[in-house]
């Protein structure tokens, strides 16, 4: 009997290294990172594909034959030309482009790789290590949900685990149930039923706990596909000896059910430091599912929907490059979503992000890729492949996660992402296990190496600029210029992967007073981003610091008319005004920042000193009086009114401008030397009441 030669070195790598992505992509992270979640993902699967690939590519060297790639190769590898080419369509920033094609590319790779290395071993290995790593970040989940401190986890929106941000890790379950429910069938003893039954039961629940209606959505949508395909093929769902099927099986699972319809709708009470907190109207989980029928639900989401499909109108066949969404976007929304501080980076959906960046070639490639894998996939069910649960799981999981994408956006993120590159190329493998075909008539085994490396190189690069980023917004928080300087440095180092780096190079600059410097550097970062309101914004600041008011009113009003409601950029230019000497254009200015934000204290006060400077101190002091009255006072408030009232001199108003400029005194925190005014004033009135 002739023996089989033992595995080579790639194939028993691959047994290792493959399902152990599966378990160990979703739990990384590093808290010293801006993209906190992201890069740590992602550099561990290149490095951990870059090495595969060399042992691929150095069997190949000695062997005549691999599997083949399956039909899915044409329009994956088209897709993934298409957004490379999509590269020299970004006329806005070609580097951010050239930045995000690592992680397009990476993605091929992880296809590509699958459909050589899947086994039956293996794929027995990535369902029970994903199911052990689902039970670990779903605990920790429901953990944060319940009130338990995880702050050393960071977190733009609990409950959220290792995934930054809760829709995130809500799409990755719609990926990671499914598996789950394989587990559940194949289990062969009751500790490894117990163990699917578990983390089954916190996977559910920390998806109910998301409340992230749009995954719940893609749940059900990929839930009534796979059950319509198991109605229609009628494969068997355990095998012989399965746990499941014995009375404890079936009690245990009982069990399990009873403990998600008790504890889901449970609220939420969240204690973990976080950026958003679960919106109120949906804590209560009737009021979330209900809350899809409120009028306006989902506006915002329509907002950039629309901007989008205007978008791709102004370029359908080669898009705006490959993440350049975010800098186009501006001059298509009109103040309708981009506000102080918050501006969109991707519209919300998948698919027209896809047909923005890439064209609608892009789209259309993209869906044909998906629409052969899940054609297989039924196909691979229907003939009732000896994997048919497996693939059922893995077709419920795309059709979920794809439904998800009409209002999120999984193609960003790393995890979601693999699940879904990995998943075409476990169809594809088990598609084609039997064909094989010549590799060397096949280059791409031998480029992969090349590029997977230049790939993680890309990352790396983007990890230093990244931690520099965290660092510098830290250091402008805390008032650090000297840390802010030296952060900056490092991150431009680095290179322009954030326009936010140039914005902070401009801070540094503009507290030490050097307004060239600083128009410089956001003219700098106006090269990345021309549509920055930010950058423009503090253009404008820094042309008026050095007296260039006619180029700062150009760059404030170029501001605003990308992002009318921006009250800031209003309360700027009425400033810029001021110092020509345009006192209605001031003041309309002023009023409209008012109008915006009613609470905005700087623009009120400004009228107030407006009028001051006009000489109106009666006008000065009723406009800081209500102020005082109606808005939240600050110190600078009573140094103002403290101001009108000792330059107007009418009865009575030296002792009050005495008492305004005591409490200026007893509540500033800011310089020192602001204070000298108000000392000398107070010296005078006290000698001369």
């Amino acid at each position: 009997m002739k023996r089989k030669p033992p595995p080579s070195a790639f194939n028993r790598a691959a047994l290792v290294v493959i399902p152990g992505l599966f378990a160990a992509v979703p739990l990384v992270f590093d808290a010293d990172l801006y993209s906190f979640s992201l890069l740590p993902k992602r550099i561990l699967l290149q490095v951990a594909l870059f090495l595969i690939a060399t042992l691929w590519a150095r069997e190949l060297t000695t062997q005549n034959a691999d599997r083949p790639p399956g039909p899915v190769f044409l329009p994956a590898i088209a897709f993934t030309a298409w957004s490379v080419l999509s590269v020299l369509f970004a006329d806005l920033n070609t580097f951010t482009a050239t930045a995000f094609l690592s992680h397009q590319v990476t993605f091929f790779f992880v296809y590509l790789v699958i459909t050589q290395t899947a086994t039956s071993t293996s794929i027995d290995r990535i369902v029970w290590w994903g199911t052990l790593s689902a039970l670990l970040f779903s605990g920790i989940g429901i953990l944060e949900f319940w009130g338990f401190d995880t702050s050393t986890i960071p977190s733009n929106g609990r409950p959220s685990s290792t995934f930054e941000y809760r829709n995130f890790a809500a799409s990755y379950l719609l990926a990671a149930l499914p598996l789950i429910g394989v587990c559940l069938v194949r289990a062969r003893s009751m500790p490894q039923l117990t163990i699917a039954t578990l983390s089954a039961i916190l996977g559910t629940l920390f998806l109910v706990y998301t409340r992230s209606r749009g995954a719940w959505l893609g749940g059900l949508v990929g839930g009534l596909v796979a059950l319509g395909t198991y109605v229609v093929c009628r494969f068997d769902l355990t095998t012989t000896g399965s746990a499941i099927r014995s009375r404890g099986g079936r009690t245990l699972a009982a069990i399990g059910v009873a403990l998600i319809l008790v504890l889901s709708p449970w609220s939420p009470n969240i204690t973990s430091p976080e950026a958003r907190s679960i919106d109120a109207k949906k804590a209560d989980l009737l009021d979330a599912m209900g809350s899809v029928t409120d009028s306006g639900a989902g506006r915002e989401r329509w907002t950039m929907w629309s901007n989008t499909v205007d978008m791709i109108a102004d370029s359908p066949l080669t898009g705006v490059g490959l993440n350049n969404w975010q800098i186009a976007y501006p001059p298509y929304d009109t103040g309708q979503m981009i506000l102080p501080g918050s501006a969109p980076q991707r519209p919300h959906n998948d698919y027209l992000w896809i047909a923005a960046e890439t064209g609608l070639p892009g789209l259309l490639l993209y869906a044909w890729m998906i629409g052969q894998t899940l054609w297989m996939a039924i196909g691979l069910v229907r003939r009732r492949n000896e994997n048919a649960v497996f693939v059922c799981a893995l077709l419920f999981s795309l059709v979920a996660i794809h439904t998800h994408g009409f209002f999120s956006f999984p193609r960003e993120r790393i995890e979601t992402s693999f699940f879904i590159w990995g998943a075409i190329g476990l169809v594809s493998a088990l598609a084609c296990r039997e064909q094989t075909r010549s590799a060397r008539k096949w280059p791409i085994p031998w480029l992969s190496p090349a590029v997977l490396a230049l790939c993680s190189l890309v990352t790396i690069v983007e990890i230093r600029f990244d931690r520099a980023l965290l660092k510098g917004l830290q250091s402008f928080a805390g008032g650090d210029l000297i840390g802010l300087d030296r952060h900056t440095r490092e991150g431009l180092d680095a290179g322009p992967f954030d326009s936010r780096m140039h914005l902070l190079r401009n801070k540094v600059h503009q507290g030490g007073g050097n307004y060239l410097q600083a128009q410089r550097a956001c003219l700098e970062g106006l090269q990345y981003h021309p549509n920055s309101v930010e950058l423009l914004s503090d253009l404008g600041m820094a042309y008026a610091l050095g007296n260039d008011l006619g180029k700062a009113e150009t760059a404030l009003k170029r501001a605003i008319d990308l992002a009318p409601k921006h009250h800031q950029t209003h309360n700027n230019l009425g400033g810029v005004y001021q110092k020509m000497q345009d006192f209605p254009k001031a003041k309309a200015a002023y009023t409209r920042a008012a109008e915006i934000k009613p609470d905005y204290t700087d623009a009120l006060s400004n009228l107030g000193l407006l009028l001051m400077v006009e000489g109106d101190y009666d006008g000065a002091v009723s406009q800081f009086e209500e102020t005082l009255q109606t808005r939240r006072p600050d110190a600078a408030l009573h140094h103002n009114l403290a101001d009108a009232l000792y330059l107007r001199d009418q009865a009575g108003d030296r002792e009050r401008a005495l008492k305004h400029y005591t409490i200026f005194l007893r509540t500033w925190r800011g310089d020192v030397s602001e204070t000298d005014i108000a000392k000398d004033r107070m010296a005078e009135i006290e000698l001369d009441p």
